[in-house]
């Protein structure tokens, strides 16, 4: 197979849905060869902030001159960035080749007459793959849906096995209350594991990974959110001290502040495992770290920020960015939103913020239409405009932004390829 032909294949298997389980994955490695034996793993869980997390951790681990594997999911452009080695995306022939490889394993499976694996269960066994015959020294390994029974569990016990944020995400999966949550996300810890967990979060869900460290016998360390002290936040940095040690992080908004802190333990807790990691590098690797679609600054005029807030938190956490560093600049929101995200929540929080509120729809499956999220966002925003794509969304933000405006483009990650081409063709470069 082709590039094109592997995602086809994959996105075929995608219309038996998500099937919760290690079975199928477990099938699936052993009759690869197990290549996720004797992997060294860093893995992450969490509702919002684990993709960045993984990122931190990346890239300071880079900076000490390690070989790193990333695992991230979902991608905004290329399938290719869910696989990372060294900071590169693997090629669309390495991904083409080891998918081949994969499907003709998956095809003798089911000539034995044992269940096919999910998509994702796919991808996973591709990546693992990837980072055995790359001979990395460490991978980080960002967690799919939940913990227990999402397919990169499969991995022996990892390092560090952390958990950020916990909120209200896939509920049909993993539970209705913050609890039941944290528990599905803590099942990624294991005997042989050392745990970091983001503190400041409520006494259910601290009692609740607290319960599952001791029940694993494993260690615990809780960020301190009461040792962060933020010096300066900008569109570009946030300089801030935690545990008394000054950093400077080269992503924006203080849950990324958040997210750095569960890194740097995570790295500390690495130390304790005996890996080399010095505290100069963890402070450049922070600086140096990048990750699109986060408060992403796309162009300085017009103003156009990228952030693929999604859910609840993540969208509370922007708005809360939007009040601290654009105070006062006239917001032309471009939206997109996926159905099962509690869209009517997310609009709620950003669109009485919003001068022109653009819903539109991502070219994807499962996406609301257009005409569901105007609706919704009618009822917080004077100047709603329903737009068929996001191109001709993008568009005409573009064109009614006045100087000291912002274009704000957020939501889904299937709406961000069509809305940075569309940035680009405007005449405005892509900036990081």
């Amino acid at each position: 197979m082709n590039y094109q032909e592997s995602l086809n294949y994959l996105h075929g298997v995608a219309k038996f849905g998500t099937k919760p389980g290690l079975t199928r994955i477990q099938a699936l490695l052993n009759a690869m060869g197990n290549p996720e034996k004797g992997l060294r793993c860093i893995h992450v869980a969490g509702t919002n902030g684990k993709g960045s997390t993984c990122a931190m951790i990346d890239a300071v681990l880079r900076k000490q001159g390690y070989r790193v594997g990333l695992c991230t999911s979902p991608y905004m452009f290329d399938f290719c960035e869910r696989i990372r080695i060294n900071g590169e995306m693997i090629s669309q022939d390495e991904l083409a080749e080891r998918m081949t490889a994969v499907k003709a394993v998956i095809e003798q499976m089911e000539r034995d007459g044992e269940e096919p694996p999910s998509e994702f269960e796919i991808v996973v066994a591709v990546t693992l793959q990837v980072f055995s015959a790359h001979d990395v020294d460490f991978c980080v390994i960002e967690v799919g849906m939940g913990g227990r029974w999402d397919a990169t569990n499969v991995i022996e016990p990892p390092l560090i096995a952390a958990v950020t944020a916990i909120a209200f995400d896939h509920m049909e999966y993993l539970g209705d209350t913050l609890p039941q949550i944290a528990y599905e996300k803590c099942g990624i810890f294991k005997r042989g594991s050392r745990a970091v967990a983001m503190g400041g979060q409520s006494d259910g869900v601290l009692n609740v990974i607290l319960e599952q460290s001791l029940v694993k016998e494993i260690p615990l360390t809780f960020t301190e959110p009461e040792s962060i002290i933020i010096l300066e936040a900008t569109p570009a940095q946030t300089r801030f001290t935690y545990r008394g040690k000054p950093y400077c992080l080269a992503l924006a908004g203080e849950h990324q502040v958040k997210n750095a802190a569960v890194a740097i333990d995570c790295l500390e807790q690495l130390r304790l495992c005996g890996v080399v990691v010095d505290e100069q590098v963890i402070q450049d690797g922070l600086q140096s770290v990048e990750w699109a679609g986060r408060q992403q600054i796309l162009s300085e005029k017009p103003l156009v920020m990228a952030d693929v807030a999604h859910n609840p938190d993540g969208m509370y956490a922007l708005v809360n960015s939007l009040r601290s560093m654009y105070e006062g600049r006239e917001i032309h929101a471009v939206v997109s939103m996926r159905r099962g995200k509690q869209a009517d929540v997310c609009v709620g929080l950003l669109a009485p913020h919003c001068k022109v509120f653009y819903a539109t729809a991502a070219n994807a499956d499962r996406v609301m239409p257009a005409e569901d999220l105007a609706a919704l966002a009618s009822a917080h925003c004077a100047d709603v405009k329903t737009c068929e794509t996001v191109t001709n969304a993008v568009k005409m933000a573009l064109k009614a932004a006045q100087d000291g405006d912002l274009v704000l483009i957020c939501g889904s990650h299937y709406m961000m390829e069509e809305a940075y081409l569309e940035v680009q063709n405007s005449g405005f470069g892509i900036r990081g």
